[in-house]
């Protein structure tokens, strides 16, 4: 058995969990781009009661829908985890939030019919080492 550990950005909240990855999910659901911003979420399936939380006074929580609540730094807004009640047991951390980043590669793609039509194409689009501005 592993150990997963992350943290926010400003190092407010910590999380460790005491388990391998059941596996890594990339979701492509509206709710989860309205939430993070994104065109998808990827996240590493745990099981809940192995993970701990460092700083939970600063963790922030939202219920985005009935029985489904995502968990963030109140301090700096990082998303952190989330549980969902019809996954009962289980729980998602945010792949951004781990450190070190998990080697293995998703393995599962979840609510394709949201997925957004150009996502299929990412690795045709051109990829620069740095920001634009080449810093």
């Amino acid at each position: 058995m592993s150990e997963l550990t992350g943290r926010c950005r400003c190092g407010a909240v910590g999380l460790t969990a005491t388990a391998d990855a059941r596996r890594i999910v990339n979701c492509h659901c509206n709710l989860c781009r309205r939430m993070n911003g994104a065109a998808f979420s990827s996240y590493v399936v745990i099981p809940h009661k192995t993970l701990s939380v460092r700083g939970e006074e600063h963790l922030g929580v939202y219920e985005v829908a009935p029985g489904a609540r995502k968990h963030f730094c109140a301090k700096c807004g990082t998303p952190l985890f989330n549980v969902v009640s019809r996954y009962a047991g289980a729980c998602m951390l945010y792949l951004g939030a781990l450190e070190p980043q998990p080697t293995a590669a998703p393995s599962l793609n979840v609510y394709c019919e949201s997925m957004l039509g150009w996502v299929d194409r990412i690795a045709s689009i051109q990829s620069l080492p740095t920001g634009a501005d080449g810093k």
